[in-house]
């Protein structure tokens, strides 16, 4: 009888700090969207983020996600490694809403990566994001997909401490962004797996080597990659801003092109960022950045500027004020009674229309948060979605 009465308080020790934790997070989410009220853009008001579907097994670290313009309901995810599965060529998956496959990219002609550790010569690097964009500056005829091989562990942990014993470093601290020509669904459900023709885009940053897991690319094709870091601020990097228009690959490395550094982002408080995707509003216009790190979901207003202003002064200025914050899985689940999806390693983060879509390394859940966007909801639509998020906060307390 005692032990019963030891487990019964156990369990509801755990429920009640659980509770208490999704409570300290939804105050959180809502002071930080109540100090965004006076700013120019408001932040979307979110639910909490729920099961989509789930992401096929042979993508074993889905370290990104983006999803289609122009063709609803479909998502790419990167794996991790590139070079998993012993397959031949990279490969790209295709998803649907669900998380279900609807065919691969098998990415050809890429030229290898090498890597200062002897053991991983010749490799294709290591992938950690992706987005869609036009396949040229100021073109809207066709749309490719950009991957970020831009992953470099020893980087961040050398900017910590420089004494840091890490050795596999990129040879010649060369990044690149690979671009593949984004095809039609109509030949993925054909053909399920499809080869199409990638060509890296070469750079270096212009203060030494970062990690970074995040890559931006804007309707009119722009590029920008937000820095990984160990407890100091990540940095937003613009990429050359005519890289698009060369005909051929930039391979030769003496006179690669230096990623400029725009600003570091406010509020993240030294946690690492592992993802991130620009909101769109009408139009095309940005209107939105939403920041993925392995705790926070941070979203920073973007004001919606006249055409002739430079949109990277703009993103400069509103990633300069402290962003409110969305709802994100735990990373562990402290309630056994809760029905609330977690993600220990949250990675990827893409935003589908209204919906922002997550995906993680540790498990195969593809998690969907449904938002109103601020240029959308009425003031009645905000108040009942703050009427829907206190009855999920009772569901959870009861």
């Amino acid at each position: 009888m005692a032990q019963r009465c030891q487990l019964v308080a156990t369990v509801w020790l755990l429920a009640a700090a659980a509770t208490q934790a999704h409570r300290q997070r939804w105050q959180r989410a809502s002071s930080s969207f109540l100090a965004s009220a006076n700013r120019q853009d408001d932040c979307p008001v979110c639910h909490a983020p729920v099961k989509a579907g789930t992401i096929p097994s042979e993508i074993g670290e889905a370290s990104g996600i983006a999803t289609s313009v122009r063709q609803k309901g479909v998502s790419y995810v990167v794996n991790d490694d590139p070079d998993q599965n012993g397959l031949a060529e990279p490969t790209l998956y295709v998803l649907d809403e669900a998380g279900a496959r609807l065919g691969s990219l098998i990415i050809t002609g890429l030229s290898k990566v090498n890597f200062t550790n002897s053991t991983r010569k010749g490799v294709n690097g290591d992938w950690e994001a992706i987005s869609v964009g036009p396949c040229a500056v100021g073109s809207s005829h066709s749309n490719c997909l950009f991957i970020g091989d831009i992953g470099n562990n020893c980087a961040r942990k050398k900017r910590a401490d420089p004494n840091a014993d890490c050795s596999f470093m990129r040879k010649g601290d060369v990044y690149s962004i690979i671009q593949v020509p984004e095809p039609s669904s109509e030949l993925l459900k054909a053909n399920g797996s499809l080869a199409m023709p990638g060509r890296r885009l070469n750079f270096r940053y212009e203060d030494g080597p970062h990690d970074a897991e995040s890559l931006l690319v804007t309707p009119q094709g722009r590029l920008y990659v937000i820095t990984k870091e160990d407890g100091s601020d990540s940095h937003l990097f613009e990429l050359p801003r005519k890289w698009l228009e060369e005909k051929d690959p930039l391979v030769d490395v003496t006179r690669l092109p230096n990623a400029t550094k725009i600003a570091a982002l406010q509020g993240v408080d030294g946690e690492r960022v592992t993802d991130a995707d620009l909101l769109l509003g009408q139009g095309g216009s940005v209107r939105g950045l939403t920041v993925r790190t392995l705790q926070r979901l941070l979203h920073y207003p973007v004001p919606e500027a006249p055409e002739h202003e430079d949109l990277t002064k703009t993103l400069a200025d509103s990633v300069a004020r402290p962003p409110c914050e969305l709802p994100v899985p735990p990373r562990s689940k402290w309630n056994p009674l809760s029905s609330e999806p977690v993600q220990r390693q949250g990675e990827g983060v893409a935003w589908q229309q209204s919906d922002i879509m997550l995906c993680g390394e540790d498990n195969p859940e593809l998690l969907r948060i449904s938002c109103a966007l601020p240029w959308h909801h009425s003031a009645e639509r905000s108040t009942e979605l703050s009427t829907e998020r206190s009855t999920e906060r009772s569901t959870e307390r009861s």
